[in-house]
This record gives structure tokens, C-alpha cells and sequence, in this order.
């Protein structure tokens, strides 16, 4: 896979340009758990991995995707082989028109020299946090 974690980010979204959950799922340390604002699922298993990246790319070729651009990255070291990522996915249709935007932080697990997906959050686009003491 990849050296560092923003690599392995970059990689992770063209993998799920080529829509082809083959491409996505490598980059997921099973069992992952993804959280969005509708719910919680963990996925222990290839199979099911499988089938959740499925169902990712069927929404997003149902509003006409076709790219995904990546900004407002931070990466935030949690231990030597943990980081967090959040930033914003803006994603586009084949006329390069805005169909979605989201907030995302991950938190990567590096195993084996690989860096990959143990939690991976979808959420509205960050905002400036502020300490709350």
C-alpha cells in the first residue's frame, strides 16, 4: 500500500474513483467500524466489507459521481502506529458539478509497514473546534 498516512488517503480516494470495491476494501484493517450520522456498523469480515463498499459506490454513482477532491486535511499522530485524519471530501459528476461535500476522520492503524482504515467517520464538514477546558 503506502508509506505514510496522507498517501495512503490519497490512494484510498483514487482506488474509489475506479469504482470497484476490489480496489477499496485492501485499505480497510478488518474489523472496521464506520460511523455516520445514521448509524454504526462494524465489519469484522472481506464479505461484508464487500458489500458495504458496494452499497458506497452504488450512492454515489446514483448521484452521478465521478471524482473526489481531498482538502483541509490534518493529520494528528495518537501513537506510533496510530494517526488521525479529518479533512473534507468534495465530490464531483462528470461535469465537474459539486454533488456532495462531507467531513471525514479516520484513524489509521499501520501493520506491517501498511497504513490502513480501523475507523473511518463521514460527518458534516469540520469547523473550528474549540476547547471546551
Amino acid at each position: 500500500m503506502t508509506a505514510t498516512p496522507i498517501e495512503m488517503l490519497e490512494a484510498y480516494v483514487r482506488a474509489f474513483e475506479t469504482l470497484r470495491s476490489d480496489d477499496v476494501v485492501p485499505f480497510y484493517l478488518l474489523p472496521c467500524t464506520f460511523i455516520r450520522p445514521d448509524g454504526v456498523w462494524v465489519v469484522s469480515d472481506h464479505e461484508t466489507a464487500v458489500v458495504l463498499v458496494n452499497h458506497l459506490i452504488e450512492h454515489a454513482l446514483s448521484q452521478g459521481y465521478r471524482r473526489t477532491a481531498i482538502s483541509k486535511v490534518a493529520a494528528r499522530s495518537l501513537a506510533p502506529t496510530l494517526t488521525e485524519l479529518t479533512g473534507i471530501f468534495d465530490r464531483f459528476d462528470a461535469q465537474d458539478a459539486l454533488i456532495d461535500r462531507f467531513g471525514f476522520t479516520y484513524v489509521l492503524r499501520e501493520v506491517s509497514g501498511q497504513w490502513k482504515i480501523a475507523v473511518a467517520i463521514a460527518h458534516d464538514p469540520p469547523t473550528q473546534a474549540v476547547p471546551v477546558f
